[in-house]
């Protein structure tokens, strides 16, 4: 899940929150989170925890990449562990306005392949992950409806549906839980195109303040599907210290 991310611009907010429609106060409470600041660069050390539906965990040791600039998020991911996944990598670059290009090396084929849009829900190397869920998408991407206030463990949040505007996705729509406190999406339901069913369930468990920007360091995704889960836990973060613009490129993805 991106915002211009992990991931904006400011907005004139009304008196009275209930004087609004439901799509004006949803769009609000959107934006809200949308213009919380992001960092320029970020980089970690990263491990998926992968548990199936017999309970069977399986670990992944991974790098990780962002940078922030003008087109948009730049990320890289490449794989330390096991011995079946190392080397892989995956690359995602932003071409334009509300438009990602994601390559993914695979070290058996020794090459990269360009991920086409119709596979971008397709599960990453196996995970609960889509690689949509790991691109960027903007505020423009969406239009929005508040739900309802709720609380999320020690959360006050208010709930807002966010239904795609392109149907080239995954994703019929999901519903954000949104902290009254701080602005940030604290979990996401996510419901199938296809069915409607809500397939999977994101939940951010532990977060970071660095440079005034709020970091995700533990997220789980459930996958009520396949009765899975995957959680992503980051370490050794640093934000805003440069990553080399080298990282980003094809060369690099290509490299052994």
């Amino acid at each position: 899940m991106k915002k211009s991310t992990i991931v904006s611009v400011s907005l004139s907010f009304l008196i009275s929150a209930g004087t609004l429609f439901a799509d004006d106060k949803g769009h609000e409470i959107a934006k809200k989170y949308y213009d919380l600041k992001d960092p320029k660069t970020t980089s970690s050390k990263a491990t998926m925890t992968i548990t199936d539906k017999n309970g069977s965990q399986k670990s992944r040791t991974l790098q990780m990449y962002g940078k922030k600039d003008d087109l948009g998020t730049w990320s890289f991911i490449e794989f330390e562990s096991p011995a079946d996944v190392k080397g892989t990598k995956l690359l995602t670059i932003p071409k334009k306005p509300n438009e990602n290009e994601q390559r993914i090396y695979l070290p058996a084929l020794k090459k990269a392949r360009l991920i086409a849009s119709s596979g971008k829900g397709g599960k990453f190397v196996n995970t609960d992950f889509f690689y949509y869920d790991l691109e960027s998408h903007e505020f423009e991407d969406y239009t929005y409806t508040y739900v309802k206030d709720d609380k999320l463990v020690d959360h006050q949040c208010s709930v807002v549906q966010m239904s795609p505007k392109s149907t080239d996705t995954p994703y019929l729509m999901s519903e954000a839980w949104i902290s009254k406190e701080d602005n940030f999406v604290y979990q996401m339901k996510l419901y199938d195109r296809k069915t409607s069913e809500h397939i999977k369930t994101m939940n951010v468990l532990e977060t970071s303040i660095t440079d005034g920007c709020i970091i995700p360091v533990r997220i789980l995704m459930t996958n009520h599907k396949d009765n899975s889960k995957t959680e992503l836990s980051l370490s050794d973060l640093k934000v805003n210290s440069g990553v080399d613009d080298k990282v980003f490129s094809i060369q690099n993805l290509e490299t052994r």
